[in-house]
């Protein structure tokens, strides 16, 4: 699915973006991330004649989602239940089309997710491909719990920037938690007590096998880069077991309490449950190669969907790892980091009180500002400025138009799914001359419905056949900053506490 490549249509895609932890709703900034580009190459592909299924769900193991628990008051899982339903009405808010979504709290899930993780980890250790490592583990003096994940903070010891949990979301490096510097707990706490515990860890796979993995399945040369970075400057080996409280129950042996919800571990159980509905094998197994999967991350999760897949697929042997890895980095709001923690950003819930602006507009200009290989800021101004400039060219397009215009299929021009390039189609589309035929209503359904979903087919239905050729609220008036000003969230920045700015 790189730029350029040849799709199709007996060609079989499985796509999943990166899990949401469920310790709030969704902001722009997550949005900006794997969702959305994950939904755009899905109608993308399917425009090329593709077979595609998109497949997320909650990270609810995540225990990023206690601290927000404690502070309301409210037992973990309840938190979970609440936030995953809102997470849920975000997405349908801004059109992500998934074919299943994953709750392994739910009756429907829990069992199965809970199983196939122990069958993971029990294959994983009888065929060999594990080491059990002693390890030191923080525990509160005070409490006499594991200082661990959301409870830990310190500084992070590969780019030396405030940090938190197990992974920097500055630089995207992975660390344990004996190697986090100038540790202390979120309480406060720095006399920790450090006692030994022995966790389940893959091998780790050498720098020059893990440089092929990633030249096949990483498109972008940076994230390889730093990948390989990582790897070179530790031991890139992945937990899988932990001593936790809050995660999977360890039913295969005592090292760890939980095992952890890695990244492949997810993916892999949407890949059976796709498997099971089309009666097709896994996926990511051997046996089920011919359906190509392809994931969508952010920095902060280099490892996890790098560096993680390779060393546990290659741990059990009918096991597979991706076949395609996009990762994208932070999208900003005002030049700070989109935040849950610190309130900073706008969220999707806010965003679906207003009616003067369309979710696909937003769409549309985030696809054009979409943080694949640097930081992007999300401006107020500058987004209702494009908002405008493109709601000017479609009136003045759609008023060109012949009334009733026919619709007919109009092939893609080219394969590329990078939204990126989609956008730009798009936008020097509405700038070309109409012509006076129905191709110029054709293509516009072409080009802009992997953006504009919903929006480009109420387009094609009111000046279509039959139609009353008016726009669709609210394309006939211009957008002004003060209608969207009520739903950003702004906060000072904190100090420097080594908490994780991002979550």
């Amino acid at each position: 699915m790189t730029a350029g490549a040849q799709i199709t249509g007996g060609q079989r895609h499985l796509l999943l973006p990166m899990q949401p932890t469920p310790n709030g709703a969704l902001h722009l900034g997550h949005m900006s991330g794997p969702f959305l580009q994950s939904d755009i190459v899905a109608r993308r592909l399917r425009q090329l004649g593709a077979d595609v299924t998109v497949m997320c769900g909650a990270d609810v193991y995540e225990n990023w989602v206690l601290l927000p628990a404690r502070q309301a008051g409210v037992d973990p899982a309840e938190l979970c239940e609440d936030n995953a339903a809102q997470i849920r009405r975000d997405l349908a808010y801004f059109g992500i089309d998934l074919a299943y979504w994953a709750n392994p709290l739910s009756r429907a899930d829990r069992e199965p997710y809970e199983e196939l993780h122990n069958r993971l980890l029990g294959e994983a250790i009888a065929a060999g491909g594990l080491e059990l490592r002693t390890e030191r583990v923080p525990y509160s003096r005070r409490t006499g719990t594991p200082v661990y994940g959301v409870w830990l903070q310190g500084v992070c010891p590969g780019c030396r920037e405030p940090a938190g949990g197990n992974s920097c979301e500055n630089c995207g490096y992975h660390y344990q938690p004996d190697e986090i510097l100038e540790p202390r707990s979120r309480d406060g706490e720095t006399d920790l007590d450090w006692r030994e515990e022995r966790s389940w860890y893959t091998a780790s796979a050498s720098p020059a096998a893990l440089a092929e993995e990633l030249a096949r399945r990483v498109p972008q040369e940076e994230f390889r880069s730093l990948a390989l970075a990582y790897a070179e400057g530790a031991a890139p080996r992945t937990r899988l077991t932990a001593p936790d409280a809050w995660g999977i129950p360890n039913r295969v042996d005592g090292h760890g309490a939980t095992i952890c919800n890695t990244f492949y571990g997810y993916c892999h159980y949407l890949a059976s449950v796709f498997a099971a509905r089309r009666d097709l094998p896994n996926p990511l197994t051997a046996a089920g190669a011919e359906t190509r999967v392809c994931v969508f991350a952010g920095i902060d999760n280099l490892a996890a969907a790098l560096i993680g897949p390779a060393n546990i697929a290659n741990a059990v042997p009918e096991l597979r790892n991706f076949d395609e890895v996009r990762l994208s980095k932070f999208l900003l709001f005002e030049k700070r980091k989109f935040s849950t923690s610190r309130v900073h950003g706008v969220w999707l819930r806010d965003l679906a009180t207003l009616d003067r602006v369309h979710p696909d507009e937003l769409r549309l200009y985030l696809a054009t500002i979409l943080p694949v290989s640097e930081e992007t800021d999300f401006d107020l101004r500058d987004c209702v400025a494009f908002v405008n400039r493109h709601r000017g060219a479609l009136r003045q397009a759609l008023s060109r138009l012949a009334r009733g215009a026919d619709v007919e299929p109009f092939a893609p021009e080219h394969a590329d799914t990078s939204p990126a390039r989609l956008a730009s189609d798009y936008l020097a589309f509405l700038e070309e001359p109409s012509e006076a035929d129905a191709r110029w209503l054709s293509r516009f359904a072409c080009v802009a419905t992997p953006l504009l979903p919903r929006l480009s087919a109420e387009i094609v239905a009111r000046f279509g056949p039959g139609g009353d050729a008016v726009l669709p609220s609210p394309l006939g008036d211009d957008l002004s900053v003060e209608d969207l000003a009520p739903v950003a969230r702004r906060q000072a920045p904190p100090p420097s506490t080594g908490t994780a700015g991002g979550r």
